[in-house]
């Protein structure tokens, strides 16, 4: 069996993330703020402070964003957005937790508290908490998103899959929780790994030592990897730089990687006749769909170049990857990269 690198793929893979907006669009307001634009410019400043690849803060940004969660306590300490930010603030850490549960009692039914619940709870081990809330995490998305998602689980053979965080990692245990999908893979969410608790408890199944993971994000990725290759998947929608430490080992099997995957070519195959009616079909109108639907490309274009190299012109699924390559808005550079594994002798 060959297996290919997928060098020419990288600008494909896409983490379906949030808009941030400008901190100084907040600030520059003028006049005084109320603690919803308080929370708000927190949330809008963590989010551009995060950076793909690692969990971790630098001092600086540390200390500016402790800055307004201390501004937030001065100005409405027993609010609703104070409470929340303070959990947010604590980054999956027990202290929290009092801060979420109060921020649940002043409103109910906010849709973010609801899903941060559905989060803790998860992160806890109280499925029994979680399932109640996790209609929140399904109702916020499209229903091709929800597909997008089932298929990833429902092509997840490992025990275990690694997402990112809220944006994919949540959905998908919203999925199980429900009875939606394959309840027999566990999510791995980077997110929860900052919590040592958790991370541990993930390490002890796999029957691994304690390796630390903030600011070691990809070597903690390539040990665990390394010791379970043929238990573990990881989600594409995970950033390729945490994924740095072992890129010449990691290859892709659909809507997730495999480190050193036999068998690829059938992999790929069974990928592409599952899914080539669907996709020849579906109609993608938001930028968020089209977006994430981009990370059908990445499996498809691989299938393809490793049938070039085996000497088979598959004209069929190349004109597959065109037309849904103009329907998630990447046609020029797909062509670029068909008119590059062609040139391959």
């Amino acid at each position: 069996m060959m297996h290919i690198q997928n060098k020419y793929l990288k600008v494909y893979l896409v983490i379906f993330g949030l808009f941030v907006l400008s901190f100084n669009s907040v600030f520059g307001q003028g006049g005084s703020l109320t603690p919803f634009d308080l929370k708000e410019a927190y949330l809008e400043r963590r989010a551009y402070f995060e950076r793909d690849g690692t969990k971790e803060f630098n001092p600086s940004q540390k200390a500016e964003l402790e800055g307004m969660v201390k501004r937030l306590e001065l100005n409405a300490p027993n609010s609703y957005e104070y409470h929340f930010v303070k959990y947010i603030h604590a980054n999956y850490s027990g202290p929290g937790m009092e801060s979420l549960l109060r921020a649940y009692e002043l409103k109910p039914d906010e849709k973010e508290v609801k899903i941060a619940l559905f989060g803790y709870y998860e992160l806890t081990n109280q499925a029994s908490k979680s399932k109640a809330f996790a209609a929140a995490v399904l109702n916020r998305i499209s229903p091709l998103q929800r597909k997008y998602y089932q298929d990833v689980l429902r092509f997840t053979n490992q025990k275990y899959l690694v997402m990112s965080g809220e944006d994919d990692a949540l959905v998908a245990l919203a999925l199980i929780r429900s009875g939606q999908v394959n309840q027999n893979v566990q999510i791995i969410n980077l997110d929860f790994l900052v919590n040592d608790k958790y991370k541990n408890q993930i390490l002890q199944q796999m029957g691994l030592p304690s390796v630390p993971f903030k600011g070691n994000e990809s070597n903690f990725l390539a040990t665990v990897l390394k010791s379970n290759k043929e238990k573990i998947a990881v989600s594409t929608t995970v950033s390729q730089k945490y994924l740095s430490k072992m890129a010449e080992h990691i290859f892709i099997t659909g809507l997730s990687y495999q480190y050193n995957a036999s068998g690829q070519l059938e992999i790929l195959q069974h990928f592409w006749s599952e899914n080539q009616n669907y996709l020849e079909k579906i109609q993608l109108s938001s930028k968020q769909d089209k977006r994430l639907y981009q990370n059908y490309l990445p499996p498809l274009l691989t299938l393809y170049k490793i049938e070039l190299l085996n000497g088979n012109e598959h004209k069929k699924l190349k004109k597959a990857i065109v037309l849904f390559a103009e329907k998630v808005g990447k046609l020029s550079a797909v062509e670029e990269v068909l008119k590059a594994y062609e040139q391959i002798e």
